[in-house]
């Protein structure tokens, strides 16, 4: 029996007459398309070729957010001269953006050209660790939009190298399990791990030890970064330890409560004395708490700070004054990451 293919040659039952038969149309269109198999397959084998090189030449863009810490309890120093903490990691939408192009091997370049581009940007410290694992060059250019202010306690750097890590597992799931990136990410820095999951943990230790908090921050939210920078190890030297709290914010934000109960229930225990010690960034959380914001904090170690507003305009009106003096960014309540981008 000869089968019709590629090779044009079509059954003879489906050439005959078929007057007489009440499947005669549906035969004659089948016929009609055999027939021109030949056609069909070439055009369809260039347009596969065609796909192929347009995907290795069309970067593939993903986004790499920044987050926030609402409350940052220092509990005690450890042996090791980290301190343990206790804060609520929460996404902000201000983002960088990676973008990564097929290429021979690895590349690496970035539109701030006063960071650097060799090992010592995380991106570059992700990609070797993951080259150590699969075995062989990472076969991409990454190019690296600079959004998010450095320098700024918004965790930047440490989800750029998180961005890597989640685009590497994509491209080699067999060799990149969630455990080893895992890894790779404690390796890296302590709050990598966070960037890896799209959703508001509450994060322990010394900041590694995260678990998923059904939890958002239901105003908006407006982060501005004021010039100065806050060096991590001189901030931890400004606070006093305190582990004697009666409840933990887990049990605070699992109550949900109004925005403007916020500020006597998460408190930043590097606020005080950084403000103190920083002009800017005190006469930046004057400004914010001047336009209405409900609650007002450093983020992190800062120097980035973020007010929370129920009402939208405000929030519009006070980004649009600040904006004009120092980065800012406004976030939508209840904001997580969109999954088409990470």
């Amino acid at each position: 029996m000869v089968r019709a293919g590629c090779s044009g040659r079509v059954p003879g039952s489906l050439t005959g007459k078929t007057k007489n038969n009440r499947f005669g149309p549906l035969y004659a269109t089948i016929s009609s398309i055999l027939a021109r198999a030949p056609f069909f397959c070439r055009r369809m084998t260039v347009y596969c070729r065609w796909r192929i090189l347009a995907d290795m030449n069309h970067p593939q863009t993903l986004r790499a957010w920044a987050k926030i810490n609402l409350g940052l309890r220092i509990l005690n120093k450890r042996p090791d001269g980290y301190h343990n903490i206790e804060s609520i990691f929460h996404y902000i939408d201000w983002y960088d953006s990676l973008q990564f192009t097929a290429a021979s091997g690895f590349s690496f370049s970035c539109s701030d050209t006063r960071l650097p581009v060799d090992d010592q940007n995380l991106v570059v410290r992700a990609v070797r660790r993951v080259e150590s694992i699969l075995g062989f060059t990472f076969p991409f250019h990454i190019h690296l939009i600079k959004s998010i202010p450095f320098g700024a306690g918004l965790g930047g750097g440490s989800s750029d190298a998180a961005t890597v890590l989640r685009f590497a597992q994509r491209q080699w799931p067999g060799k990149l399990s969630d455990d080893t990136l895992g890894h790779i990410a404690a390796f890296l820095g302590s709050d990598v791990n966070f960037f890896l999951s799209p959703v508001t943990q509450i994060a322990s230790d010394r900041g590694i030890h995260l678990k998923p908090l059904n939890f958002t921050i239901p105003g908006w939210i407006l982060t501005a970064f004021p010039p100065t920078e806050v060096p991590t190890g001189w901030a931890y030297q400004q606070v006093r330890p305190f582990d004697r709290y009666e409840r933990s914010l887990t049990d605070i934000a699992n109550d949900h409560p109004p925005i403007d109960n916020y500020t006597g229930l998460f408190v930043n225990d590097f606020d005080e004395p950084i403000a103190r010690l920083k002009p800017e960034i005190a006469q930046l959380k004057s400004k914010l708490q001047s336009t209405g914001a409900l609650y007002v904090s450093l983020s992190g170690s800062g120097s980035a700070c973020f007010a929370v507003y129920n009402d939208k305009s405000r929030a519009e009106l006070a980004a649009g004054l600040l904006s004009a003096e120092v980065p800012v960014s406004l976030t939508p309540p209840g904001f997580l990451p969109d999954s088409q981008y990470f």
